[in-house]
């Protein structure tokens, strides 16, 4: 059987190697439009600050890796039709076209960065920061620049000021909404990050540009100067070839529970991808394009497999302050979410080195988990995964109030903070039924 990957990027690289795990005699080809082999992408921000982190070493993959697990890996090379009847790709290198025939496909091609209609942006130089490559042009200008403008505060950009602010830069935020990390945090939350940022970055939020100028950033109130210009305002989906191909798409690829297009033997995954009537749809993450390409593997083989169920769970780290969260924020949430919120220590009060976490729970009137979210200085990760797995087998917050969890004045305080979160959300839910009750 022959297995060809279009897109070596998280999904598409991870899938081809859980396929040659469980089948050492299929055929497996990747085509990748770069010159790259796997990296990572979340690594990228932390490379402008940390002298120690280059992008040569965020390489998860070098093509001695491929070769050794005979996986054909076709590099600087485009699709540029798929023939769905006669299953087969048309591909282009440079000026060179060749065809390659396949028994199973799968398309993996990502994400490309949406670029927001502001009037002149189209006339200026900046930076998209969605790849290696884009990346290396802002490190490459990092000494000539000292003023820096960011359109955008979701994960890159936050990531990307935090970042130019560690180098000394003078760094400009520049938000639509009104906080940053608006996608997977509440309002309140993020204003915990916002105070903790506000000392070295410029953060403008609710903000309305009129015009971008060379060097200038016109908004309807102010102006802002700037050297270097970066455009950080999310991803959209590459479903073009599918598009052209006749795949059913929408907003992304639509696919069934098992990966499955809308043409026989045509999978697609990742960032491309849009989960067919989906409550909640995956986020665009390394880990769940990880996720579904174990999934997807197990299928192409032949044993059927469904896609877990979304939580998209995710963490970052700004400064010395980890921020997380799952499921969906309030804004996300159509009916009416009621939380329950908690402040306190990662240990006991009175050990020394004891940090400061903050969680917020969001639930209904049913006492279903809708969401989480967790700010702190330590143990924030374990926190989330365990909410993503609660999250994930359907348990409510009364299952996480009752929780069971280990004790010790050094590596946590007797109540946990996720456990007081939950009793906290339970306290205004009774609340809730009984004045409702009572009306």
């Amino acid at each position: 059987m022959r297995i060809a990957i279009i897109g070596g990027g998280v999904g598409g690289t991870t899938l081809a190697f859980q396929l040659r795990k469980q089948d050492k005699e299929a055929e497996i080809y990747i085509i990748e439009a770069s010159e790259h082999t796997e990296y990572s992408p979340c690594s990228m921000p932390y490379t402008i600050s940390n002298e120690e982190l280059g992008l040569d070493d965020i390489y998860i993959f070098n093509d001695e890796d491929y070769a050794n697990n005979n996986i054909k890996l076709i590099k600087n090379t485009r699709v540029e039709d798929i023939f769905p009847d006669k299953k087969k790709l048309k591909l282009r290198t440079n000026s060179t076209t060749s065809e390659l025939f396949y028994d199973k496909l799968v398309i993996a091609t990502g994400g490309h960065p949406f670029i927001p209609p502001i009037k002149g942006l189209d006339k200026v130089e900046y930076s998209a920061f969605t790849n290696i490559d884009n990346t290396k042009e802002v490190l490459d200008k990092l000494a000539d620049n000292k003023r820096y403008a960011i359109i955008g505060a979701g994960f890159i950009g936050v990531e990307v000021a935090h970042s130019l602010a560690e180098k000394g830069k003078t760094v400009s935020l520049i938000e639509a909404k009104d906080s940053i990390l608006p996608s997977i945090l509440d309002k309140d939350m993020a204003g915990l990050i916002q105070e903790h940022l506000k000392e070295d970055i410029n953060i403008q939020l609710e903000a309305k540009i009129k015009e971008i100028k060379e060097n200038l950033i016109i908004l309807d109130n102010k102006t802002i100067d700037y050297d270097s210009l970066i455009i950080t305002t999310g991803i959209r989906a590459s479903k073009d070839i599918a598009d052209k191909a006749g795949i059913e798409t929408d907003k992304g690829i639509l696919i069934d529970e098992n990966g499955q297009t809308s043409q026989e033997d045509i999978y697609a995954l990742g960032d491309c991808s849009q989960l067919r009537d989906a409550k909640i749809q995956p986020a665009q993450l390394a880990s769940v394009a990880t996720i579904q390409a174990e999934a997807l593997s197990k299928t192409l083989l032949g044993e059927e497999t469904e896609f877990p169920k979304p939580t998209n769970v995710s963490i970052t780290k700004i400064r010395d302050i980890f921020v997380a969260s799952v499921g969906r924020n309030s804004q996300q949430i159509k009916d009416r979410a009621i939380s329950g919120k908690y402040s306190g220590k990662t240990k006991e009060d009175f050990i020394p080195d004891a940090k400061n976490i903050s969680i917020k729970i969001l639930t209904n009137m049913e006492g279903r988990l809708l969401g989480a979210q967790i700010i702190g200085e330590e143990e924030v990760l374990g926190r989330i995964d365990v909410f993503s797995l609660a999250f994930q087998k359907g348990m409510d917050i009364y299952d996480i109030a009752n929780a069971e969890t280990a004790y010790h004045p050094f590596c946590a305080p007797i109540f946990d903070p996720m456990v007081l979160a939950a009793k906290n959300a339970i306290r205004k839910l009774e609340f809730l039924k009984t004045r409702k009750k009572d009306h």
